[in-house]
């Protein structure tokens, strides 16, 4: 994807979503819209949902502020998929969490997809 303009961040309502994170105010472009999937990168994940990221907290705020929305206009919460390699995938509660960090519902990777939670199932 190629961003030129912060219009080229719209989506349409019901349309996939990868976080691309630039100058332009990501709360005031999803105000408006209720995304059903988000793909998300990472360093590393571990089955039960926990993600390594690069430290910054982006992601984890953006997603947060998101769920928060999406509560308040009572719109159905986005499948979190984290996008990785195998070797990128530790056992169950290997990488350390914050207060703040969102969970993955499942994990895709070349080998398959690990669903966690029971969202990602239905």
């Amino acid at each position: 994807m190629h961003v030129n303009d912060p219009v080229d961040l719209f989506i349409l309502p019901g349309r996939c979503f990868c976080p691309v994170f630039c100058s332009v105010s990501l709360s005031f472009i999803f105000a408006f819209f209720n995304i059903l999937l988000a793909m998300l990168l990472g360093l590393a994940f571990d089955r039960s949902g926990r993600r390594l990221g690069r430290g910054g907290g982006y992601y984890d705020t953006f997603l947060k502020n998101y769920k928060e929305l999406a509560k308040e206009k009572n719109w159905r919460l986005p499948l979190f998929v984290a996008l990785s390699y195998s070797v990128q995938i530790m056992d169950e509660e290997v990488i350390p969490v914050t207060p703040n960090d969102v969970l993955v519902d499942a994990l895709v990777s070349p080998t398959g997809v690990i669903p966690i939670t029971s969202a990602a199932l239905g």
